[in-house]
């Protein structure tokens, strides 16, 4: 064969081969692009599951808080050495629908998170000084419960609030290239 039949034929399977390798690149590329936007609606979801699951505890933190200061509840507490507290307080049956609808956020925060997080280990701070309004509640029924632990509950839920911005910020931002 002479050199022109050879650009004959290899005119056209240079030009099959550069679309074929234009085609390639042009979905590899499209993929990539899908690949990231997934990604990106991943971490957009996760924050909304985590948001709302933040939002129902510290609404719920909030409710048995202001029950317990205003709603003057004859609470009973019972010594348990075996909880990390020390005590279970017992709230008349308005309040146990408080107290249910805390736990059940705190369960969805766990289940979420995990023991071993800074939220967690704050919104167990909360929890402790809402029980600790409560103990107070118990020997005060009608009286204004002492401010130290008002404060203190109401510090713990601002350090809450904090780890809680802390770690949503981190799905607000765009996830790192693997």
């Amino acid at each position: 064969m002479d050199s022109a039949t050879w650009t004959t034929l290899l005119g056209p399977a240079l030009g099959v081969a550069g679309a074929l390798l234009g085609v390639w690149l042009g979905a590899w590329s499209g993929q990539q692009a899908q690949r990231e936007a997934r990604l990106m609606e991943d971490r957009h979801e996760e924050r909304r599951t985590r948001l709302a699951a933040y939002s129902n505890y510290l609404a719920s933190l909030r409710r048995l808080r202001g029950y317990i200061q205003v709603g003057n509840p004859a609470v009973t507490i019972v010594e348990d050495p075996t909880i990390s507290i020390g005590f279970v307080a017992y709230l008349p049956d308005e309040g146990q629908e408080h107290v249910r609808a805390l736990h059940d956020a705190q369960a969805r925060v766990y289940l979420i998170l995990g023991p071993d997080t800074v939220v967690m280990s704050r919104a167990l701070r909360v929890h402790e000084a809402i029980w600790l309004l409560a103990r107070a509640r118990s020997t005060r029924p009608s009286e204004t419960l002492p401010m130290d632990l008002v404060t203190r509950a109401r510090k713990a839920e601002e350090s809450f609030v904090r780890a809680v911005h802390e770690d949503l910020a981190r799905y607000s931002r765009l996830p790192s290239a693997s």
